[in-house]
Formats: C-alpha cells, sequence, structure tokens
C-alpha cells in the first residue's frame, strides 16, 4: 500500500523514493488526521475491528487469543494453495470447489519477498528490500506481525498433523496443475490497469464460459449477482 494513500500526503510527490525515509522514522510522518491513515500501521488489525495503535503485550495476547476462539481457519497469502486444500478437507469440499483464477496480478519487476518453504521455515529465494528495513517494518506492524507469526506457525503445525507434508505437496502439485489447465481454458491474456500500472488483470478468452466469468469477479461483483439471481 506504499504505492497508495496516506503516504503522498506525508512525503510529497516523490514519496515513492522515500520509502526508508518513512520506515526509518514513521513516527515523525504518522498523522491520525490524515485520511487512509491505518494503513500505514498495523492496517490488518484496522480491518479486523481491533486498536491498531495498540501494541501493549498484554493487548497483543488478549487480541490473539480472542482470534484463535473465533476463527477456525486462518489462511496464508503465501500458502495459499495448502491453506485452500486445508479448507477443502475441513469442509469436505471437492477441488472444483476451490478452483480459482488470480486477479490482480503484481508484476514481477515490482515483487518484493522472501519466498519460503514451509516446511523448514527457511529462506529459498530472498530479494527486495533489506532485511534491516523488513525488521523495521516489523517493529512499527508489532500487532500484525504478531497476529501473522501465530497464524502462520498454526497453520504449519495443522499441515503437519492434520494432512501430512507428503500429502500436502502431492496435492498441491495435483491443484496447481488443475489451476494451469483452468488459466488456460479461461484467460487469453494479462493487461495493466491504467490508475494501477503495478497490477496486471486478467482478459477472459471469448465467448465467456460462464465459470471463468464467475472465477473473475472481484469480491464486490460477485456479492451483486448473487443477491440479484
Amino acid at each position: 500500500f506504499f504505492r497508495d494513500y496516506p503516504y503522498r500526503d506525508w512525503l510529497g510527490d516523490d514519496y515513492l523514493k522515500k520509502f526508508n525515509d518513512f520506515i526509518d522514522d514513521p513516527e515523525k510522518y504518522y498523522n491520525k488526521q490524515t485520511p487512509w491513515y491505518f494503513r500505514a500501521k498495523n492496517y490488518q488489525a484496522y480491518d479486523l475491528g481491533l486498536d491498531n495503535d495498540n501494541e501493549d503485550q498484554d493487548y497483543i495476547d488478549e487480541v490473539i487469543e480472542k482470534l484463535d476462539k473465533e476463527i477456525h481457519l486462518v489462511m496464508i497469502t503465501e500458502l495459499i494453495d495448502q491453506s485452500l486444500l486445508m479448507l477443502r478437507q475441513l469442509l469436505c469440499m471437492s477441488i472444483d470447489d476451490i478452483i480459482y483464477l488470480k486477479l490482480k496480478i503484481r508484476k514481477e519487476t515490482d515483487r518484493q519477498e522472501n519466498i519460503k518453504d514451509y516446511k523448514t521455515d527457511e529462506i529459498v529465494a530472498p530479494k527486495g528490500i533489506s532485511e534491516s528495513a523488513k525488521d523495521k517494518i516489523r517493529d512499527w506492524n508489532a500487532l500484525d506481525t504478531a497476529i501473522y507469526n501465530h497464524f502462520y506457525y498454526k497453520l504449519i503445525h495443522r499441515i503437519e498433523m492434520e494432512y501430512g507434508y507428503a500429502d500436502m505437496d502431492r496435492d498441491v502439485a495435483m491443484f496447481q496443475e488443475r489451476l494451469k489447465a483452468v488459466e488456460e481454458h479461461c484467460v487469453d491474456h494479462y493487461e495493466g490497469f491504467l490508475e494501477k500500472p503495478w497490477l496486471s488483470k486478467l482478459i477472459l478468452k471469448q465467448p465467456i464460459d460462464k465459470i471463468c466469468y464467475r472465477m473473475s469477479q472481484g469480491e464486490v461483483q460477485a456479492g451483486d449477482d448473487i443477491r440479484h439471481e
């Protein structure tokens, strides 16, 4: 979200060049009177209805305990296929129930991430921002970081105990082959968003298959269509 509000308001028009300026001293810029200010600190906690400015350890422990009781399965973005397979097992779903198309794909040139081996937790493809900057980001977002770490390792433990690493690896490989086949069936090409050029959107093949159309919908459009049926 650094490409979006509120950072331009705080750092000026050349804000994209000032990421390190912000993360080196975020308190200097953080202003709760700015529209969308909450994107800049513990945004995940804010979306969950929590106090995104409270990073007291007692509050963090209380939040994690509460979420643990209320949410049966927390899915992790970088382990989305493993998460979906866990969901399928818990709800007795079929593979067809969890097939998806990728929406709003980030361009490879804009990716800044570490890729983890979920079984060993080792970084297998480090790139992007420095480790010291990542540590500063985690410190500044201590509540989000604590929530993420708790549920990341909980998911790994559940995969090990309830699914098994070998079975998960086998099913992920099978699932990804299905996803590739569905993408080849549905997607004509990808093109950039005018308003967000760092993302690519899919363009469906013509004539549009109804199932492909369903999978290409965003959550708002899909909800509207369901309500109108």
